[in-house]
């Protein structure tokens, strides 16, 4: 027992009384060896998920405080609450103990393993009054869930070294299903033919030798034999550190010391494993040279002088091998390797260096948080509007079940000691998500998705807690309270106009109270909110206070997918969700084919597929099956879905369309194209209540939902809303429909434009409810999906959700798994290559030049698109700045390092930053053809959001605006263009060898982010990376060893695996005998999901 104080045992014991509580289990009464294997098992298994690895009281040691404080007392092996019978105090009762408990979601987070309290937002939204303080809240968990899925075992992992190898396949190649891989190329073969091919091949044999190397790492780079190794310049282990600065060479002297006392030793070799230019040796024995041997005596030195230089910024890394042998045994021979690292810099980058983080001190890292026993109302916002859509079809809190909680929680496995029916449940559960989607699970699958996405979005919410915040007074409102909100305007977290968030105050010692004030959001400036508190608050506030903040989500979206599944499952809505081949045209046509269109658009005009389209869906060829336009980029599938709206608009007096999108900037566009043909008075653009009227594009303004005399939003009463032909939304706002229960048969027509960016159950919540395919209503039925599967699906968080498919969109599921929407494989023409009755898909690209559609073409449409881009394509083919004329696509070589600040998880590389800073500058100084390129032409593409914050300041300090020049994710550039995009990747480590497989490209890895961001210029793509890094994913490997055969590189040397350079990595290994090393390798590849740190959150609702 001395181990622990009395006071730590006796606050371990209370705490598992809560424990037991929360559990809805009493004590009183129960046998001392059932509240020891409670407390052994299921009370251990909870403090594992919030404190992995701490050590704890035994049950025991934890009885004598409990019993000495008259908390429990033991009659005949059994429990009692409170003293014993002969004790004078009052007996007490378990539920005092947990008196001041708060309904918490306590999140688990993957990075640091540390439990943080987070008192959940569901009981703050919903039918909560002033007196809620006085209720008992229950303590909830939210584990995050990657710490489960990374150790998972699951089929979409990649093999571990776990993975037992076939007997009959050769060492390094694994087999899954019917794909071989190998492990250390990650290269996949198809046939054991190929896998004998690629074993035998350079490539293999070199990654074997590499391997070797690193397998054998702690021998070669230590000192032997009396030998000892030095240089001129700091060192770090075996690696020797060359600063540099942009155009400086640096000379650097490697003196080898014999340190034996009798024998003599030999160099017989000096080689650098890895072709590079910036370093050049030399020495007086030509032995680098290999045309010489040096012997060093005793006590004497050899000196190798190397001479560094590099054109560029940047990181080089090369291994230096060298050959010895003993004089008094010429068969002794040794090897030693040392590291060369040189870092060229230039001032920018010196002044890009990690910054550290503030440093907690002793105060802020004791601080502790009590519990929540009372939280306050703030001041909701005025009911202001006119909202006569009267809500026929309620919408549920649907609530994650507990017992669900607990199961994600555990990460769908038992060893955390689940209750009996939760373990039944969580069989059936996975029995359930392992099988196909149907119809008659639809809702039970798709909802235990959301839910596992749901309690992701918890834990992941938390990065954005702001620990000691102070506000001010808002001048414009003295009422209101302004707060500073850090990544606001990047929608990280997403903060809108209605929602609230909570605070507790601070006191001197940083110790948070145990009063919550809940904070509605009043306004939404560019980095703070303006909110509204209780007046219990107001009254005692001063400047400068501080406040720990918690920010929460708006549930809304979620449970609109939650009621739209369900509604899906009670209107049996198969023929939409799950067409068979004999329901295609079953309901007739609602127009002849054949018959003569007058098309609205002219210039562009509308191109044969474009046409082909159009007409089926306007004769509704496929009802009741879905129409989808598989619309690769540049391809002008929004341009074809508003004419098809138009023609029904014109030709199907009856017809009544609702169109949506997963986007406010989508739904925008939609309504801006309509507009141009359709009067304003048969269109109605429907607006959440919480947006900002700012925002709306001044075109659309007039036929928008928001009243000018009042400055805000309404929503007329259904008869009114009836009166419209057509009515634009986002796929969020239209639930708001749905609440209405429109009849079944207004609604003909409803098309869902970028359907792929969305996940399934917000595409229903525009479809169940609203849509009928009823056979008896002639115009009607007819579902249009528009969007490329190909492209960036929905943004999810959950790994498990991702695994068992909700990161699948409808559109894609529809053409993956639906034979009706399958490629014929037997098509002559692309034409024939789907039936024209159900899909249409694109060809005619009207972006790009064809050297940047080239590889996206090959990669991802079959080599069917056909480039029709205007003249602009060609602006940028006499560039200055091209390695090769007429071929607008640069991959630019910058071996820089990634980094990461303090307290951030996200990557930024300051080399690359500045190489892209300089190609704009260039391109911003340089008029071509005639033409001034302009700031809003350009724009540039990252994965990280640190490296978009790092572009950004370096634009800003060469006075190049921001607000005009986009900078931003892959994600932010969905469906956008611009005339030339610059491409930043920044995940890069010089210390790995170019063959090493071992390093995780993160982002990178996913063949839909490499083909947006592709695909997006115009006339000029500029892509900056670590090639040693890129050429290990299958799809920018490609992309660079095409631009390496066009002559479209720039920047440092690099070897992309050829044959040739194969070979002189074989013959600088020969030189140092290192070909034919053994290698035992434990390697572990990349496996599981990309932790989702960088997404921003959605705003449009």
């Amino acid at each position: 027992m001395g181990k622990f104080s009395f006071k730590e045992r006796q606050q371990r014991g209370e705490d598992f009384i809560r424990f037991l509580k929360t559990e809805n289990i009493t004590i009183h009464g129960m046998h001392k060896k059932e509240v020891r294997n409670m407390y052994n098992t299921r009370y251990k298994s909870y403090l594992s998920q919030l404190a992995p690895g701490e050590h704890i009281p035994s049950f025991s040691s934890i009885l004598q405080p409990l019993y000495i404080t008259k908390t429990l007392h033991v009659r005949a092996d059994k429990f009692y609450s409170g003293p014993a019978p002969h004790s004078s105090a009052k007996d007490r009762s378990i539920e005092d103990v947990d008196s001041d408990s708060d309904d918490s979601i306590v999140s688990l987070d993957a990075r640091g393993g540390q439990a943080l309290p987070n008192p959940t937002e569901n009981i703050h939204l919903n039918n909560m009054n002033s007196a809620r303080g006085n209720l008992k809240f229950q303590r909830k968990f939210a584990v995050d869930q990657h710490r489960h899925f990374n150790k998972a075992p699951v089929a979409e992992q990649t093999v571990s070294k776990n993975v037992p190898k076939t007997d009959s396949l050769p060492e390094f190649v694994v087999k899954s299903g019917h794909i071989f891989r190998c492990t250390l190329c990650a290269a996949p073969c198809t046939s054991e033919a190929e896998v004998t091919k690629h074993v035998d091949g350079r490539r293999h044999r070199v990654a074997v030798l590499m391997n070797g190397l690193r397998t054998k790492r702690d021998d070669l780079i230590k000192d032997k034999f009396g030998i000892q190794l030095s240089a001129s310049v700091s060192g770090e282990g075996e690696t020797f550190v060359i600063p540099l600065m942009e155009g400086v060479s640096e000379a650097v002297t490697l003196t080898i010391r014999n340190t034996n006392p009798r024998d003599s030793v030999t160099l017989l070799s000096c080689e650098l494993l890895k072709r590079i230019r910036v370093f050049q040796l030399d020495d007086a024995k030509k032995v680098t040279e290999s045309q010489g041997h040096a012997t060093i005596p005793p006590g004497e030195s050899y000196h190798i002088k190397i001479k560094v230089q590099a054109r560029n910024v940047g990181s080089f890394h090369s291994p230096l091998a060298l050959l010895f042998c003993l004089n008094h045994d010429s068969n002794a021979m040794f090897h030693i390797v040392r590291y060369l690292h040189a870092k060229c810099r230039n001032d920018v980058i010196e002044q890009m260096k990690p910054t550290p983080g503030t440093k907690m001190d002793k105060r802020q890292k004791a601080r502790k948080y009590t519990r929540v026993s009372k939280v306050v109302d703030g001041l909701p916002l005025p009911r202001v509007g006119n909202d006569r859509l009267e809500v026929k079809i309620q919408l549920g809190l649907y609530r994650i079940p507990d017992s669900l909680r607990r199961i994600i929680n555990n990460g769908l496995t038992d060893k955390q000691g689940l209750k009996t029916f939760e373990v039944i449940e969580m069989t059936a559960l996975k029995s359930m998500l392992e099988q196909p989607m149907m119809m008659s699970e639809y809702a039970r699958r798709l909802t235990t998705l959301m839910y596992f996405e749901e309690i992701q979005m918890e834990v992941d919410i938390r990065q954005y807690d702001i620990p000691d915040a102070a506000m001010t007074r808002y001048s414009k409102n003295p009422r209101l309270l302004l707060l500073k909100v850090p990544g606001l305007a990047e929608n990280r977290p997403s903060v809108l106009k209605g929602d609230c968030l909570y605070v507790r105050i601070l006191d001197s010692e940083g110790v948070a109270g145990d009063h919550e004030y809940q904070g509605y959001v009043h306004e939404v400036l560019q980095n703070e909110v303006a909110l509204g508190f209780n007046d219990s608050l107001m009254k005692f506030f001063v400047p400068n206070m501080k406040f720990s903040v918690r920010f929460v989500f708006n549930r809304l979206p979620l449970r609109l997918q939650h009621r739209a599944c369900e509604l899906a499952e009670e209107l049996s809505l198969d023929n939409l969700l799950f067409p068979m081949p004999n329901i295609i045209g079953s309901l007739g046509l609602m127009r002849p084919l054949d018959k003569e269109f007058k098309f609205f658009a002219h210039h562009p005009s509308l191109n044969k597929q474009q046409q082909t389209a159009v007409r089926h869906i306007v004769a509704g060829s496929s009802r009741p099956a879905p129409y989808l336009v598989f619309g690769p980029p540049g391809t002008g599938k929004t341009f074809t879905i508003v004419e098809a709206m138009k023609q029904i608009w014109k030709h199907i007096t009856s017809s009544h369309i609702l169109a949506c999108a997963p986007s406010n900037s989508a739904a925008d566009l939609i309504t801006e194209r309509l507009l141009e043909h359709v009067s304003k008075s048969e269109i109605l653009r429907v607006n959440a209540t919480n947006r900002a009227w700012i925002t709306i594009p001044e075109k659309i303004r007039d036929v928008c939902n928001y009243d000018r005399q009042t400055g805000h939003y309404y929503y007329p009463k259904k008869e009114d809303f009836m009166s419209y032909r057509i009515i634009v939304s986002t796929l969020v706002t239209a639930g708001r429909l749905s609440s209405a229960n429109f009849p079944a048969e207004h609604f003909t027509h409803v098309f869902i434009d970028e359907a792929g960016y969305a996940v399934e159950p917000e595409c229903v919540i525009a479809i169940a409810g609203i849509l009928d395919c009823n056979p008896l209503v002639r115009n009607g039925g007819q579902l249009v999906l528009a969007g490329d599967p190909k492209q960036l699906g929905p943004i999810l968080r959950s790994p498990f959700a991702m695994q068992y498919g909700l990161d699948m969109s409808l559109l894609e599921r529809y053409m993956t798994q639906h034979p009706i929407y399958a490629r014929r494989e037997d098509a002559r023409t692309p034409e024939e290559a789907y039936d024209e009755r159900v899909l249409t898909k694109l060809l005619n690209n009207y972006r790009s030049h064809k050297a940047i559609l080239q590889m996206p073409n090959e990669m991802f449409y079959d080599s069917e698109l056909q480039v029709h881009a205007p003249a602009i394509r060609d602006l940028m083919c006499e560039w200055e700045g091209l390695p090769i004329r007429n071929y607008p696509v640069i991959f630019h070589a910058v071996m820089g390092e990634d980094m990461r600040e303090e307290r951030s998880p996200s990557f930024f590389n300051p080399e690359e930053a500045v190489t892209v800073i300089n190609y704009v500058k260039q391109i911003l100084g340089t008029r071509i053809m005639g033409k001034q390129i302009k700031v809003d032409e350009i724009g540039i593409i990252s994965p990280y959001r640190k490296q978009v914050q790092k572009i950004r300041q370096l634009l800003q300090k060469n006075r190049i605006d921001t607000q005009k020049l986009k900078v931003g994710s892959v994600e932010e550039f969905q469906g956008a263009e611009r005339l030339i995009i610059i491409v930043s990747t920044v995940r890069s480590n010089p210390k790995y060898l170019s063959q090493d497989v071992k390093f995780n490209l993160g982002f990178l890895k996913n063949p839909k982010r490499f083909n947006v961001t592709v695909t997006r210029p115009k006339a000029l793509l500029i892509v900056i990376g670590n090639p040693h890094t890129l050429l290990m994913d299958e799809h920018w490997g490609r992309f660079i060893r095409n631009c390496k055969e066009c002559g479209a590189v720039a920047g440092e040397d690099f070897s992309t695996e050829t044959e040739q350079e194969l070979d002189d990595v074989m013959q600088r290994l020969a030189a140092v005998n290192l070909d034919s090393i053994n290698s035992n390798p434990d390697l572990e590849m990349e496996g599981g999901l990309v932790v989702n740190f960088e997404q921003p959150w959605r705003k449009d609702i």
